[in-house]
């Protein structure tokens, strides 16, 4: 017969019909005498119990008078007449011999209806009389397991428990004295593993041989417990001397879950070792517990020291729970499954684990996390494992099977292995050991913190704390040395450490604590001598005589542990392992925006405050502007209707000298907001598609001084718009394709016509270049023969002409090399062999006036390639996981060359920065602060103006999403090559910015004696450049920047200056 996993139960009214599906082809038919109750528990529908109030005159029971049931009670008798009950009798007919419990039992009785009658009608009823303390359904309960695979992580639970080490303070023969009672579907007391652990009652063993054999059977109650020839336990069920499973489905799994017989060189192992099983079945009916609670008080009144409970219903009874007070009065630890309910949210609480008095247990699986079936709440007191538990099954088999079912009883054979160590404790004193002792778990299962007991049970922890020592690190104090003033440790710096210490148990003598560090660590000052450290709570520290520890300038940033080795008397020995954090992180970061990081970052200072921000996107409808010390900045972040993963924008839309933020969502709403965060005048726009990709692109294409928008977009529009400052459509602008436009484009002066032309890839598989007129000169556009989904990057790459050449990578792998009229550069294309995700960079590596083709591929390459096709030196160097992001290049490092930077795209990827000889710069590659994929471009510049540089990148995660790294290196802005996505603030896509970063030097200087403009340096430029000028006299200035076109760019200054 196949068991019904539980989990597949559908316990709710609505479903009913589905419960009793499952029902029947899982477990057989429900017998007709079993009713589900709306709470999904069963019932047995023709008998209820009643428990009378104590002093009462016991019922007159198995009498009938006149055909009517005749009990002495008036009132008792009157409801049976008219409520179709047919007897009485007693619950628990045999003779107790444990005083309190009898006291109980004799007030316990069985209600017996008629046919017809619907017990949920008549009940109730009985609890109105005076007389009666409860009236309770007889509850029928259910198994907590699943089927598994038997080859899986068998007997994993063990050591997971400290299952050896806990035996080598206690096992075998003292064992032998604990009693564990198991009371479910019977037990195989026959199988190899299990004869030799099985509980035998002593008195009724005639022939003395330790076994159940026929010698043992004369058919008298030898020890007048009320059940005849009981050797080895009774059948509830069947009312009979045979406990033995009727076929198998749990018991006998469950009995060696808690103590399978132990070094015995066959099977397996059971944590109890040695501990007897007392063999009790509760059941007539597969796959339920009909008989849980009679069963319990026959294995506590007959010895059980622990009653195994690896069933339940979600019903509370009054009369179940007087039971098991006076069980538990009696010394006897009831041990129950929490249960299996864990698809439904909250899970239902289970009864007997919920009842005061019963110690209710959890399931975890290999990693302490909560297993997926498991019941969990503030009423369970323990965890343990129970997935993949290998144990005894049929008479000579063995299965691994899943649930708290298998949970409960390896936490019995933990309280066997108390209980025979302390043989006088209580219940209570049990209990408490295991959950003092249990390994605290919730840090790896915060969603249910304080809903998993006290922990996952540690047997050797339970044992142990009778004898040895335990010290803990309750806590630990890291102060900074040496350091730059951040607050945190950078490389280079140095920090002393000072432990705080709990010694939990016995008392340690010469308590000595040797620390350990991972190679880029010295550790200076290694040796703390603690002295003697009490017992049973006593904290000592360190604070006399911290450990030092000194960072390379070299290590990559990240978590360390350094390790804690601590030795005393009496060969007492353990390991603390003490997490430092190294990091580049810039003051007041990383921070946790809402929502995951898709959109690359741009840094300027876009309020022209003097202070550079960080504008970045969200996937949860934001756009932030971000201050240098990790504040937003006044009224940002904005919302729109949908993700923003695509790069926004920065430029002066209208001309007025302000700066506009320019976003496009996901759902095709183009937003553009000033420096407080409102929300221009007719904006946002509708580019009418369900689904953008690109990023924004600002230029001015009529050269009238303000900027235009330049959004492609993907389905169902397929077009690319050109929206002017006011909202308005360019010209005949959108140009509507034949196929969508997954990325963005590049800007430019291609062809030396003196009109920027707008460069562009689709999955038509073509390179488009449209003049401002949408249309598109003689060799455009060009079929590449795959899709286009990066954007292209425009420059003077290749030094035989002075126009500019267009370079693209194709989803089949190629990077093409185009002129400006549509040919083919020499050499050209390059097969890389794999997807191209990664949008091209230019840089002039070499420093030799035409820049370099940078590019990243989905194998994990990271390429650079001269302009007539031919690999620079050092490269390709590879990264740990696809390059789904473009390079950003600029001298980090101080060094006078550029480097790169650049981002792989696994689930936990890395930032890496080399030199342009291919070689990692020190502390590269690190991880990000936020564990997530980075599909982003990071941004570099001087954040916070103290003359080294920072790299800003976004991570797809919840927490510590947004990363700034302080390269704590002085480098200068100058040599800052392709600072972001699309290179400019307009993420234009052009090696040479269409909006020039530049600066007037603020710093005194002497009185000139004549007027004079100087050329600004260096000239040409690619990030920033310098212009200096001198006056005789003060007065009115005007300094205007003009492009190439003779078009103005800037005013720098316009007003009264100092001579």
């Amino acid at each position: 017969m196949i068991f019904k996993p539980r989990e597949k139960m559908m316990r709710v009214v609505v479903s009913m019909v589905m419960f009793l599906f499952l029902v029947a082809t899982a477990a057989g038919e429900l017998p007709a005498n079993i009713g589900v109750a709306e709470n999904g528990g069963k019932y047995f529908t023709d008998r209820f119990v009643v428990m009378m109030k104590s002093g009462t005159t016991p019922l007159v029971t198995n009498r009938l008078v006149s055909g009517k049931v005749y009990t002495g009670n008036d009132q008792i008798d009157m409801l049976c007449a008219e409520n179709g009950i047919i007897n009485v009798e007693p619950y628990y007919p045999a003779p107790v011999r444990n005083d309190g419990l009898r006291a109980l039992v004799e007030r316990i009785y069985t209600f017996t209806v008629s046919s017809g009658v619907d017990v949920i009608d008549v009940y109730k009823s009985f609890s109105t009389i005076k007389d009666v303390e409860s009236s309770d359904l007889w509850s029928v309960a259910e198994y907590f397991y699943d089927p598994d695979d038997p080859s899986i992580n068998q007997q994993w639970a063990l050591p997971k428990v400290n299952a050896f080490n806990a035996w080598d303070i206690i096992r075998g023969d003292t064992t032998a004295n604990v009693v564990i009672g198991i009371d479910d579907s019977g037990v195989y007391y026959v199988h190899p593993d299990l004869a030799d652990n099985m509980w035998i009652n002593g008195p009724e063993d005639i022939n003395g041989n330790g076994m159940f054999d026929h010698g043992d059977i004369n058919g008298i109650d030898d020890d007048g417990n009320g059940y005849i020839d009981d050797v080895i336990g009774w059948d509830f069920g069947f009312n009979d001397n045979d406990p033995a499973e009727d076929q198998p489905e749990h018991g006998t799994h469950v009995a060696g879950c808690a103590s399978e017989v132990t070094d015995n060189g066959i099977g397996g192992a059971g944590l109890g070792f040695s501990a007897k099983l007392m063999a009790v079945k509760a059941t007539n009916t597969p796959g339920y517990i009909t008989h849980g609670y009679p069963a319990m008080i026959y294995a506590a009144d007959n010895g059980a020291n622990i009653v195994n409970c690896s069933w339940g219903a979600p019903g509370y009874s009054g009369t179940e729970q007087s039971i098991i007070n006076n069980v538990y009065a009696m010394g006897v630890l009831v041990i129950a499954a929490a249960g299996n309910d864990y698809p439904w949210t909250p899970p239902y609480v289970n009864y007997p684990s919920a009842y005061n008095h019963v110690l209710g247990v959890a399931a975890t699986d290999q990693s302490d996390h909560l297993a997926s079936f498991s019941n969990y709440g503030n009423w369970v007191d323990v965890s343990a494992p129970g997935v993949s538990i290998y144990s005894t099954w049929a008479t000579g088999t063995y299965m691994s099977l899943s649930g708290t079912s298998m949970s409960s009883p390896v936490t019995c054979g933990l309280a066997a292995l108390i209980k025979a160590q302390n043989p006088s404790w209580r219940p209570d004193e049990i209990e408490l050991r295991m959950e003092s002792s249990a390994v605290n778990i919730d840090t790896l299962n915060p969603q249910y913190e304080g809903m998993m007991g006290a922990g996952r049970i540690d047997a050797y922890a339970a044992l142990a704390a009778a004898y040895y020592p335990n010290i803990q690190l309750i806590d630990f104090y890291v102060t900074l040395i040496s350091d730059d003033g951040d607050g945190v440790v950078n490389p280079g710096e140095s920090i002393e450490v000072v432990v705080v210490l709990q010694n939990l148990w016995q008392d340690a003598f010469n308590v000595v604590g040797t620390l350990r560090a991972p190679e880029g660590i010295t550790v200076i000052d290694s040796v703390t001598n603690f002295g003697d450290v009490e017992g049973n709570g006593e904290i000592t520290d360190n604070g006399f005589d911290p450990y030092s520890l000194l960072f390379s300038e070299e290590i990559i940033p990240g978590q360390y542990d350094l390790t804690l080795s601590i030795t005393a008397d009496n060969d007492y020995s353990t390991e603390i392992y003490i997490p430092v954090e190294v990091t580049l992180e810039m003051a007041g970061f990383p921070l946790s925006l809402v929502g995951a990081i898709e959109s690359s970052p741009l840094i300027f200072d876009f309020d022209s405050d003097g202070q550079n921000e960080i504008i970045v996107g969200t996937n949860e409808n934001r756009v932030y502007a971000i201050e240098s010390d990790g504040l937003f900045s006044s009224g940002w972040p904005v919302t729109g209707s949908s993700d923003f993963n695509t790069a926004a924008c920065v430029g002066d839309l209208d001309g007025d000298g302000d700066f506009e933020v320019v976003a496009c969502a996901k759902d095709g709403q183009v937003h553009a907001w000033d420096k407080n965060g409102n929300s221009l005048d007719n904006f946002p726009v509708d580019v009418n598609s369900m689904q953008v990709f690109a990023n924004p692109t600002l230029a001015d294409l009529d050269g009238n001084g303000d900027l235009e928008i330049i959004q492609a977009t993907f389905l169902p529009s397929k077009s690319i718009y050109i929206i002017n400052h006011d909202g308005s459509n360019f010209g005949d602008w959108p140009y509507a394709g034949d196929d969508p436009w997954y990325s963005g484009v590049a800007v430019g002066d291609i062809d030396g016509d003196d009109q920027l032309e707008i460069a562009i890839g689709g999955l038509d598989n073509k390179l488009h270049v449209f003049n401002i007129d949408m249309t598109e000169d003689e060799g455009w556009p060009y079929d590449v023969g795959g899709d286009i989904k990066v954007a292209p990057a425009v420059g003077d790459i290749d030094p035989s002409d002075p126009e500019l050449e267009i370079v693209v990578g194709t989803n089949s792998g190629w990077v093409y090399l185009f002129n400006h009229d549509g040919t083919i550069v020499d050499g050209w294309p390059v097969d890389i062999g794999t997807q191209i995700k990664s949008t091209p960079s230019l840089a002039d590596l070499d420093d030799d006036g035409s820049p370099e083709i940078i590019v990243g591929s989905s194998d994990s390459e990271l390429y650079v390639y001269d302009s007539d096709a031919s690999v620079f030196n050092g490269f390709p160097v590879t990264l740990s996981a696809s390059v789904n992001t473009s390079a950003v290049v600029g001298d980090i490092s101080g060094d006078g060359s550029p480097d790169i930077i650049i981002a792989n795209g696994s689930i936990n990827s890395l930032i890496y920065a080399f030199d342009n000889q291919g070689q990692p710069l020190d502390n590269f590659p690190m991880p990000p602060a936020g564990t997530g994929q980075i599909s982003t471009t990071p941004a570099i510049w001087d954040i916070d103006n103290d003359g080294d540089m920072e790299i800003v990148i976004g991570v797809q995660a919840s927490d510590n999403n947004l990363n700034v790294i302080d390269y704590k290196v002085q480098a200068l802005l100058t040599d800052m090559q392709w600072r972001a996505y699309g290179n400019d603030i307009y993420r234009s896509g052009n090696y040479v910015p269409l909006f020039p970063y530049t600066d007037v030097p603020d710093e005194p200087v002497s009185l000139p004696i004549e007027f004079s403009l100087n050329q600004n340096f260096p000239n040409p430029f690619n990030s920033k450049t310098v212009i200096r000028f001198s006056l005789d006299a003060p007065g009115d200035i005007s300094l205007d920047v003009f492009d190439i076109l003779g078009r103005k760019v800037k005013t720098l200054n316009d007003g009264f200056k100092q001579a």
